[in-house]
């Protein structure tokens, strides 16, 4: 894991009110599996917040009418708790917030048209900046899982060498099932104009069906063999919980097998 990630898993773990211990983590693992609990429970919130929220604006038929609009970032709004989510794009080459869509746990709040458009905070527009930098790179790549890709960006402004992780997900509005694998994580620069590091999840592309909610126990378990790192990643957390699915998670560099389910890892007794 790159220093800055290492540094970011360390402060962020710090704050967190159930640690890894709690489920009988030895100790040398427990800040990877707070860090990867933490970071694959964001990827699926923010993915689906994203994902209501072009709805809405598909519903108005917004996303074929305006032209200008080149994707969408989201952060969290705390009062009251939420994610907002916000479509950008330019006018005359100036990044511009288009509309906005906040989404909690009653729904979304109904589209927020914003006349004239707004320029975009100066963090925002890192955002913004970083995410296209992502996705030009991705464009690249000729190994895909799926037609469209959700762009998932996180700022840690407050770091002591501030940076963005980028992640590129495999778009996942049908909620019968589930596409994953091939996601790739941009580390990025704190302005917004440099990759760092990258890494790619799940070589294999997998389409899972999404188990009725009555049936998640019983659904099959997902066995997967993690050659990287000697505990779950972010990637696996978010597998989980975006396919409602139990995963069995080897680690060969640890010798341990854990299971991932509901967002959560823990290593099963003997």
């Amino acid at each position: 894991m790159p220093l800055r990630a290492t540094l970011f898993a360390f402060s962020f773990a710090t704050f967190v009110a159930n640690p890894a211990s709690a489920a009988g983590i030895p100790d040398e693992y427990q800040l990877e599996v707070t860090r990867s609990e933490i970071m694959g429970t964001l990827l699926d919130v923010h993915q689906l917040a994203g994902s209501i929220a072009r709805g809405e604006l598909e519903k108005l038929g917004i996303l074929k009418k305006d032209s200008r609009i080149r994707g969408w970032i989201s952060v969290p709004k705390n009062h009251p708790p939420g994610i907002l989510v916000t479509f950008t794009g330019e006018e005359a080459g100036v990044p511009l917030a288009l509309y906005r869509v906040v989404v909690d746990d009653k729904g979304p709040s109904g589209v927020e048209k914003l006349t004239p458009a707004q320029p975009l905070y100066e963090s925002d527009r890192i955002r913004v900046a970083a995410r296209d930098l992502a996705i030009g790179e991705f464009a690249a790549r000729r190994t895909r899982c799926a037609e469209s890709y959700d762009a998932i960006v996180t700022f840690f402004e407050s770091a002591a060498d501030p940076f963005l992780f980028v992640y590129l997900l495999p778009t996942n509005d049908d909620r019968r099932v589930a596409h994953v694998g091939g996601e790739v994580r941009y580390e990025i620069s704190g302005d917004g104009t440099r990759i760092d590091d990258q890494r790619t999840f799940g070589e294999s592309c997998l389409t899972l069906d999404i188990p009725k909610k009555k049936n998640r126990e019983k659904a099959d378990v997902i066995r997967l063999k993690e050659m990287t790192d000697p505990a779950p990643t972010e990637w696996q957390v978010f597998v989980s919980r975006v396919s409602h699915r139990t995963l069995e998670v080897e680690t060969p560099e640890s010798g341990l097998v854990w299971k991932v389910q509901k967002g959560k890892i823990e290593l099963p007794g003997p």
